[in-house]
């Protein structure tokens, strides 16, 4: 009797273990990376060189350089190739 009940608890151990590892850890990395992005994206086109850019230029460009700063993050956390 016992034994069975280290052995549920090494199972509900591993479960929990994979679903965070699984679930929860690339639901937490992939808002990480995109706050980081969005801050990363807003950064970039402030700088003075961009002024002279109408809005929509500056949001094309906001767009590809947090799309770019996006996956160069989720890859450094191994969640894309």
């Amino acid at each position: 009797m016992h034994k069975n009940r280290i052995l549920v608890v090494i199972v509900l151990v591993l479960i929990l273990a994979a679903f965070s590892w699984f679930e929860v850890r690339p639901a937490y990395v992939r808002n990480k990376c995109l706050a980081e992005a969005r801050e990363n994206a807003v950064l970039d086109t402030n700088q003075p060189q961009y002024y002279k850019d109408d809005l929509i230029e500056r949001t094309k460009l906001q767009d590809q350089l947090m799309e770019k700063s996006y996956l160069n993050c989720v890859r450094e956390y191994g969640l894309a190739q």
